[in-house]
């Protein structure tokens, strides 16, 4: 029975469907083989009736035996026609989605569940790379390295902590407001340990553990930690300690997630240009705020 255009533009576009239709079925042999013997009827059909070339027709048995083939591969049809279906698509039908980088996950072991956070607590420890740990990663190329960096640390003498004056609180910066929901009657203070070592003739360093208690707010509610130092006429040097950590000639320290401390540095001065005491100021996120005097510093 012979077959016009129309009906033989329909059958296609049918086969096409069910094609698609048959991505990924374990009967995808099988089902490729009627198709192929299908579209062998329709382009014998098609030259019986049309008598002559017909470009629409031809194109899409084309796509139809192209669809064939990667059924008999084993492949997705329908992963190979996603950019004709109608979905958001680039590059004819994969769509690019942007990497988006984790903040790292701090680890009370050691291990860490890729790569990429591993590697990041090795540079905060001092070394560089990764090492895979079973299902998870540590840092440091290999473990041996890790090894001899805890056990540098462990010959290392442990540093004399700093004695320390009776604080003094500040009101909070005024160029900055307080949310409403931090505000509390009578909030409980900011406590902190502050541990000094001299690192050379003219540098020292200074670690600071803190917390705010009442706020969640990473790292342990505390925004910010700053030094003050102070010249030969006790003028500061790094901005006005009576608005810890803000304003122009600040000094800030630096977290570091792996060991849970605030690091920061200060100079020794030259011919005692620097007095031999100098505070710490520490700043958490609802406004709060101390300024601790260290009052023999290690230089």
């Amino acid at each position: 029975m012979s077959r016009s255009p129309g009906r033989l533009t329909a059958l296609v576009a049918v086969s096409l469907v069910l094609a698609a239709s048959c991505g990924g079925d374990d009967s995808s042999s099988s089902e490729a083989d009627a198709l192929r013997a299908q579209l062998a009827e329709l382009q014998q059909e098609l030259a019986d009736t049309t008598g002559t070339s017909d470009t629409d027709l031809e194109n899409k048995l084309a796509e139809l035996e192209a669809q064939i083939a990667q059924l008999e591969e084993g492949s997705d049809v329908s992963s190979a026609t996603a950019g004709s279906s109608g979905s958001p698509s680039t590059d004819g039908g994969i769509t690019s989605i942007e990497e988006v980088s984790e903040p790292l996950v701090e680890s009370d072991d050691g291990l860490y569940d890729t790569a990429e956070e591993a590697e990041a607590a090795a540079a905060a420890t001092g070394c560089e790379g990764s090492h895979q740990m079973g299902d998870q990663y540590m840092p440091c190329g290999g473990h041996g390295e890790l090894d001899e960096l805890a056990a540098e640390a462990d010959a290392a003498p442990a540093p004399e902590e700093a004695p320390v004056d009776v604080a003094v609180s500040y009101a909070p910066p005024t160029d900055e407001a307080t949310p409403e929901s931090a505000v509390d009657e009578s909030p409980e203070p900011i406590t902190y340990d502050i541990l000094q070592t001299r690192r050379n003739r003219s540098t020292f360093d200074v670690t600071v553990q803190a917390a705010a208690p009442g706020l969640d707010d990473p790292p342990f509610g505390i925004r910010s930690v700053c030094i003050y130092q102070y010249n030969e006429y006790g003028n500061s040097v790094n901005g006005d300690p009576k608005t810890p950590c803000s304003g122009p000639g600040r000094k800030v320290a630096v977290y570091d997630q792996y060991s849970k401390v605030w690091k920061i540095s200060g100079s020794c001065g030259v011919n005692n240009s620097t007095k031999d005491y100098y505070d710490i100021g520490i700043v958490a996120h609802d406004g709060r705020s101390v300024l601790a005097r260290i009052s023999d510093s290690p230089c």
